[in-house]
């Protein structure tokens, strides 16, 4: 075969695939058997040489294999390849095709009256593919940045979806979020969403009336090597705004004080909403370090703790946690255990 000299390395190795498999599918040629060991070493070869064009050549690949009538083969193929894939674009090519030889091979089976068995099996993979597109992208951010809380966040939302049968999901989701990350990791846009990810956490125990686990959790997110102050703010105000009481207060205050020994003064500001919920706005920081220095220092003015935490709003579960005779706010130094399965 005559190459132009001008020909790229890439565009002749995906000649020379293109010819050897070719050959191979030729009843005519009389090595085509010992054909097949060279194609996949030739394969093996270009993903290692061009790994910005393995969706393209494991497409290649598979139909190869598809041709030779190994269709299970073809489809492991393409889905080591999808649970492997670095970027949207290569997932979103191996993806369809995956999809779419399933979509055929179910088809054919039909059309055969196949044995049940085997056309189940098939159709829970295509049905997997399917209900799970938004997870297995989610998977590929992750394998770019596992240091993201914006895409941990959004695996979050994923399984909230859900609904309640995903709870251990979600729980399991929050888990491995806050063991894979690594604050001095994480992108400088991206900071204040970490402790987002502890509030959030937290708060699935919260909505299901585990406050002092919800409070265990915080005091674990506290032990974290934070980048910047206002993090750990953030994780005060999430909580105590709506839980605190009298000795979680005086815990605040005693923070307070260790931490104007070490950065200065806080002083009192005006009570400022906190919207944990929005908290990539431009001005969530400055919003956060008002609400705490208030609640703060509005707490350290008051004569009468019980009277603040009226005035602050406690919800209703958080009053019966702290009228139970146990220490509802003390120091709990037991960090607690974090499920590391995923």
């Amino acid at each position: 075969m005559l190459l132009k000299l001008s020909d790229s390395e890439l565009e002749l190795y995906r000649r020379y695939l293109e010819r050897l498999i070719m050959l191979s599918t030729d009843d005519k040629f009389p090595e085509k058997v010992k054909l097949e060991a060279k194609i996949s070493s030739t394969f093996e070869e270009i993903l290692k040489k061009f790994p910005d064009q393995q969706s393209i050549f494991t497409i290649k690949f598979a139909k190869f294999l598809m041709l030779k009538g190994k269709f299970d083969d073809a489809a492991q193929t393409l889905e080591a390849r999808l649970n492997s894939s670095l970027t949207i674009k290569d997932f979103s090519l191996i993806y369809d095709s995956l999809t779419e030889i399933l979509e055929q091979k179910i088809s054919e089976l039909s059309e055969m009256n196949a044995d049940e068995t085997e056309l189940n099996k098939y159709l829970n993979k295509l049905e997997f593919l399917l209900s799970n597109r938004l997870l297995l992208m989610n998977d590929v951010k992750l394998r770019q940045n596992t240091n993201s809380p914006s895409t941990w966040l959004e695996r979050v939302q994923i399984f909230k979806k859900e609904g309640e049968r995903s709870l251990n999901k979600l729980l399991e989701c929050y888990s491995k979020a806050v063991l894979s990350m690594d604050p001095k990791k994480i992108p400088n846009d991206e900071k204040i969403q970490f402790p987002q990810v502890w509030c959030d956490y937290a708060k699935v125990y919260i909505d299901s009336g585990e406050i002092q686990t919800a409070r265990t959790l915080f005091e674990t997110a506290t032990k974290v090597p934070w980048t910047g102050m206002e993090q750990l703010e953030c994780i005060w105000i999430a909580f105590e705004l709506d839980n605190g009481d009298e000795n979680t207060y005086k815990d605040m205050l005693r923070r307070k004080r260790y931490l104007e020994n070490v950065f200065g003064p806080i002083e009192p500001a005006s009570a400022v909403s906190a919207d944990l919920a929005k908290p990539t706005e431009e001005s969530a920081n400055a919003r956060i370090r008002k609400e705490i220095q208030n609640r703060i220092g509005f707490v350290a003015s008051s004569q009468d703790p019980k009277t603040t935490q009226a005035t602050v709003g406690q919800s209703p579960q958080a009053s019966q946690d702290s009228g139970d005779g146990s220490d509802g706010g003390g120091r709990n130094d037991d960090a607690i255990e974090l499920d590391m399965d995923f």
